[in-house]
């Protein structure tokens, strides 16, 4: 059943821009861009991960916010506000600034997923399986569908062929859904058989992604239709990253790989035979690097091209944290409850920051800050102290 409010034109009538590319167009002042922009789990509706701008080398903790719950899900930023949703329910914007509250939109459950900003419309899901369109600006809910099973997985964007922007988010239900942005109508529904944990990653007018069925599917993202399916061999929690035609992923049975998805061909795979462990983690791929991390407690950096391990750093516990790539930095949280800034050549550790709690959810980073929560309820920002 949905919920529409009668001002939802008034919010889509505004210019959207929902533009997220793998190059920073933004005016900088040195070495960071003035505004910051990450609008998607994993930085772009690729979700590659991976950002040309550049963090500090030690980085000064700039603010913390206290929601009083714990934290599992990932920040997403605009130039003046970060939106982050807690296991409280509820879905906060903060003032990028200094970590003070604007708003705060009680969701009635859980919120594991993190949120998707397009334009000026956030959208999110919770465990109940309630799906929500908000104002960003004031919090205000502008429509309301339910899912009727969990929403463990951030939704993602796309535009059709005709230009009409399209919502994505995967549930518990075993189905993948599509919203008309505007006014939350379901446009199409895809089901397999298992699951859907994570996000779905967008390739030109294709969306893939993966789930408890243990196949990465590529659906047409327009109608729904199935253009492939691949086998990946074991179940894919966590989401994909597609850029260039190639699906990068991790699933449960140690194992990562790159998919060609124009060919449906599996390009190459690697196992570390020493540790097995699943990976929970999802990629961060740069031009010829691709970074994940293990339940092993290991941040691996495999060669794109085929595979092949690069080097590996050992964390003190497991790390489903995904890592983000900044220019020529790896940034990832770990379960041993430390914030890590690696180098991205040799692996080696520049910085750590010691939360002391676990952190399951990946940065999100752009002009110069690290935002990131964990699971002792708070909010943590980094950057150049000004």
């Amino acid at each position: 059943m949905k919920f529409i409010l009668p001002y939802i034109l008034i919010a889509i009538l505004s210019i959207i821009d929902c533009s997220c590319t793998r190059t920073d167009n933004e005016e900088k002042t040195g070495e960071y861009q003035t505004k910051a922009h990450w609008p998607v789990f994993r930085g772009d509706n690729n979700l590659s991960g991976f950002t040309s701008q550049q963090v500090p080398d030690d980085p000064s903790l700039l603010w913390t916010f206290d929601s009083g719950s714990e934290i599992v899900s990932s920040a997403v930023m605009d130039s003046e506000s970060v939106y982050i949703g807690a296991l409280d329910g509820k879905m906060y914007s903060l003032n990028i600034q200094n970590g003070s509250r604007n708003w705060e939109f009680d969701s009635g459950d859980e919120i594991e997923a993190s949120a998707l900003l397009a334009g000026k419309t956030l959208y999110f899901g919770n465990l109940a399986g309630d799906f929500f369109a908000l104002n960003s600006g004031d919090g205000a809910l502008l429509w309301k569908d339910s899912l009727e099973s969990a929403i463990h997985g951030s939704a993602n964007w796309t535009k059709s062929e005709n230009g009409q922007l399209l919502i994505l988010v995967g549930g518990y239900n075993n189905k993948m859904h599509c919203f008309d942005a505007e006014n939350g109508t379901l446009l199409w529904d895809f089901e397999t058989d298992g699951y859907i944990n994570g996000t779905p990653a967008v390739y030109k007018n294709k969306t893939a992604f993966g789930g408890c069925d243990e196949k990465l599917h590529v659906l047409s993202a327009d109608n729904g239709e199935k253009a492939a399916v691949i086998n990946a061999g074991s179940y894919v929690p966590g989401s994909p990253a597609i850029v260039d035609g190639k699906a990068y992923l991790g699933h449960f049975n140690n194992e990562v790989m790159c998919i060609d998805i124009e060919t449906d061909q599996i390009v190459w795979k690697f196992s570390d035979g020493k540790n097995k462990s699943p990976f929970f983690s999802s990629p961060a791929v740069s031009e010829d690097r691709l970074v994940i991390g293990s339940r092993n407690g290991q941040i691996y950096c495999l060669d794109r091209a085929s595979g092949k391990k690069m080097w590996s750093f050992r964390t003190q516990d497991e790390v489903d944290s995904s890592p983000v790539i900044a220019h020529d930095k790896v940034i990832s949280g770990s379960a041993d409850g430390r914030l890590y800034i690696l180098d991205l050549e040799s692996g080696g550790k520049i910085w750590h920051y010691e939360i002391g709690a676990e952190i399951i959810g990946c940065p999100a980073v752009s002009a110069g800050m690290i935002i990131i929560g964990a699971d002792d309820g708070r909010l943590y920002a980094f950057g150049e102290q000004k």
